[in-house]
């Protein structure tokens, strides 16, 4: 499988100020190589059945734990994606992405 983009997978921590306010901060916890590609709408229906608005990317990428729904994708470090489906498979994965 050809992999041409780095995507940087990133978990969010919350924590509170002294006044009880939450920040959230995100992390990177792995560094992947994917196949970042166009997708979204009727084709994210017909092939996941998915009807989640604002999909606009599907990324192949080798299984790995780290690889969750809810986490981030930056991709080649320019563009951020919230995971919102993965799809394992027994040799790969594929991952929806919507633009954060």
């Amino acid at each position: 499988m050809n992999l041409p983009d780095k995507v940087e997978i990133q978990d969010d921590t919350v924590s509170y100020d002294s006044e009880g306010v939450a920040s959230q901060t995100w992390s990177a916890v792995d560094t992947i190589q994917g196949d970042v590609q166009p997708f979204g709408g009727e084709l994210a229906y017909k092939q996941y059945g998915i009807t989640e608005a604002g999909i606009t990317k599907r990324m192949f990428c080798e299984v790995n734990a780290n690889v969750q729904m809810g986490r981030r994708a930056v991709v080649n470090d320019t563009e951020i994606y919230e995971i919102r489906y993965v799809a394992a498979f027994r040799n790969h994965y594929e991952v929806l992405l919507k633009p954060v």
